[in-house]
């Protein structure tokens, strides 16, 4: 089965109209069966979604209290990863510890892309500590040139909280698509 990108299209599109209550059905989930078991008993899509927005409360939250919006940027090259990593491993936990070959092979691939954007992006400096760390020089100009100060908050939030955490989402989007595929066999266009 190949991937296209208007079956990936429709596909996202389908699930995000029912993603506020499968979302919402997670969260209410977790306070009476607990973290694994709502892990298992959702699928991976909506866990997915769940994290997309525990990362933009992070990132919104952050940039509030830190007076820095560039918290998306520390995670940028982070959250592929634990968005592929958490389908391979989803997969394992409910389909009886069958680890998904192509799954397994996307998880390296993007963990060796991310590690080696982590490592650049340490070693310019853009990590300092949790508090103190470099902003994109776009977004101190911006925040001076918004006025009311409401109109920058409502950007903060929509825009470099919201949209790039879901841009990211985006983009770690195939891994739930191959996560439909036959588990144990890679196919001719996995060794491309």
């Amino acid at each position: 089965m190949s991937v296209s990108f208007a079956n990936l299209q429709a596909i996202v599109l389908h699930e995000t109209l029912a993603l506020p209550q499968r979302v919402q059905g997670f969260f209410e989930c977790i306070p009476k069966q607990g973290v694994e078991q709502c892990y298992v008993t959702h699928d991976a899509l909506t866990i997915g979604w769940a994290l997309t927005f525990i990362f933009v409360v992070y990132s919104f939250v952050w940039s509030i209290l830190g007076q820095n919006c560039s918290k998306v940027d520390q995670i940028w090259s982070i959250t592929p990863v634990v968005f592929v990593g958490h389908t391979l491993y989803h997969y394992a936990r409910t389909h009886n510890g069958v680890w998904h070959v192509r799954l397994a092979l996307l998880t390296v691939l993007v963990t060796l892309w991310g590690a080696r954007l982590t490592f650049n992006f340490w070693r310019k400096g853009g990590y300092g500590n949790f508090f103190v760390h470099e902003e994109d020089y776009r977004w101190p100009i911006l925040r001076k040139q918004m006025h009311p100060f409401i109109f920058w908050v409502v950007f903060n939030l929509s825009f470099i909280a919201t949209y790039q955490n879901v841009l990211l989402f985006l983009i770690a989007a195939p891994a739930f698509e191959v996560y439909k595929t036959a588990p144990h066999t890679l196919l001719q266009q996995d060794y491309v």
